[in-house]
Order: C-alpha cells, then sequence, then structure tokens
C-alpha cells in the first residue's frame, strides 16, 4: 500500500482482522522513489541511519509535526522493549 501514514498502517490494521490470511505492505515513500517523483537521501545519510532527518528537511511542512509526535512515543516504547528483553519469564532469543 502507498496511502501514506498513519492511513495505509491503520488500514493494514483493520484489513489485516477482516483477513487475517493476507499479507499487507506498507511501502511508504518507496514508490515516490521508485517514480522519481522523490529522491533518496545521500549513501552517507542512509549509512548513519539519518534518512529520515534528511526527508523531513526536505519537506519539513509535511514531515516534521509526524516525526515529532513519533519522538513522543518513542521513550515509553524504547523502555517497553528493554524491560520485554530483561524479563527473564519472557519469550527466549
Amino acid at each position: 500500500m502507498a496511502i501514506g501514514a498513519p492511513r495505509q498502517e491503520r488500514f493494514a490494521i483493520r484489513a489485516r482482522n477482516a483477513l487475517p490470511a493476507t499479507g499487507f505492505a506498507s511501502i511508504g515513500a518507496g514508490l515516490d522513489f521508485l517514480s522519481g517523483h522523490q529522491q533518496r537521501a545521500p549513501k552517507i545519510m542512509r549509512q548513519a541511519k539519518m534518512e529520515w532527518l534528511w526527508r523531513m528537511l526536505s519537506n519539513p511542512k509535511r514531515l516534521a509535526g509526524r516525526y515529532a509526535r513519533g519522538f513522543t512515543i518513542l521513550p515509553g516504547q524504547a523502555l517497553k522493549a528493554w524491560r520485554q528483553r530483561s524479563d527473564p519469564s519472557g519469550p527466549s532469543a
């Protein structure tokens, strides 16, 4: 799907519940990259795992708010993941 975040993720969740045997792939900007509508970040930015920053700076009006909202939940999600990995009764690797 390439209908934009977060709509494609919400749709995939609803569709997964309705069609459990069907898989969905949210390709995000992948279609824009393939069509040439949007340029990928320079290789050094991709290697540094900073492509998100390149994309935000290239379109701040559209992406800055979305990324800021994502960053607000990051500390809680990181703590939750750390606790799950630290729990001896949790799933083993």
